[in-house]
């Protein structure tokens, strides 16, 4: 009998920590409103996850966004190294180098780094990158946030435009408070 007791035992850790080493987490967000404007929150459900896509716009700019996660099995060339091999800190520099390089090679003709910061969100390391981009005389603000965990990439992906479209750019200082906002209203959720 003790002998049964024991064997369960082992298995139950056994089985546990192979779970705690594997767990997975996503990011949930609740939004409902950005920078004092009402926003209607477009959230589509992949298996556990959730991505949220909305836009915001005033009388003068109108900012797309979306946030979501990336896992190794997306097979993401943002997060293609496994945090085991990798420290999260390069992962989150890989992710921003890579996310310009795919806006330089299939959208726009030439990317500017305006601002680039590093800080940290829930004890992990994450980077606020901001773009200009052109296409011909069109110019738009990229945006592009992300932390890593141990088996995850959160981004948020945005791309901010002035309605008069005369060459003037949202504001750095409005999408490092819209992501600053964002974020707030997010947190990372065992799955």
């Amino acid at each position: 009998m003790l002998y049964r007791i024991l064997k369960f035992s082992c298995i139950f850790l056994l089985l546990s920590s192979s779970l705690l080493v594997r767990a997975q987490s996503t990011m949930l967000c609740e939004i409902s409103t950005v920078s004092d404007k009402t926003v209607s929150v477009n959230e589509t459900k992949y298996g556990n996850d959730i991505k949220y896509d909305f836009q915001i716009i005033d009388d003068e700019n109108i900012i797309s966004i979306t946030i979501g996660v990336i896992r190794l099995e997306h097979h993401s060339i943002l997060f293609q190294n496994s945090a085991q091999e990798t420290s999260k800190k390069e992962v989150v520099e890989s992710s921003h180098n890579e996310y310009e390089k795919m806006w330089v090679e299939e959208l726009f003709h030439k990317v500017t780094l305006l601002h680039s910061k590093n800080r940290i969100w829930e004890g992990n390391p994450s980077k606020i990158s901001l773009w200009r981009a052109e296409l011909k005389e069109n110019r738009s603000m990229i945006s592009f946030w992300s932390v890593a965990s141990d088996e995850e990439l959160f981004v948020i992906f945005f791309n901010g435009f002035r309605v008069d479209n005369d060459k003037s750019l949202v504001s750095e200082d409005l999408m490092i408070a819209v992501v600053d906002e964002i974020i707030s209203r997010c947190n990372v959720a065992p799955i």
